[in-house]
């Protein structure tokens, strides 16, 4: 292509290509449990029995079941709801990580820290 130059005006080469988007690092997403707050400490003594206590024991207690308390001692219900909980945490955290991160790179680093770190 011949391009016709003015008098005095110089002429600058197109610049090189560039990607639009910039490359992803390796190191997408890493927990450092370091810098993770520290647990809350337990202070009464019934609560740490009951999160402490393993679910054979607590669910032939028979008192329990007399008085209909049985649905608020299960602790698989609050495990299941914390690991639910702690799930959609970490997820929103990555799904808003910049820079953007694709579907795969979420799923991987969440189990990674949910599943790696914490069990």
């Amino acid at each position: 292509m011949q391009f016709v130059l003015q008098t005095g005006s110089s002429y600058l080469p197109p610049p090189a290509y560039s990607q639009l988007k910039r490359g992803r690092p390796s190191d997408v997403f890493k927990f450092n449990a370091s810098q993770a707050p520290k647990l809350p400490t337990i202070n009464d003594i019934d609560i740490l029995l009951q999160v402490f206590t393993h679910p054979s024991i607590s669910r032939n207690s028979k008192d329990r079941m007399d008085t209909g308390e049985e649905a608020y001692c299960d602790n698989e219900r609050l495990s299941f709801l914390g690991e639910l909980t702690l799930n959609a945490a970490v997820t929103d955290v990555l799904f808003r990580h910049r820079p953007t991160l694709r579907a795969e790179q979420i799923v991987v680093s969440e189990v990674e820290v949910c599943v790696t770190w914490c069990y």
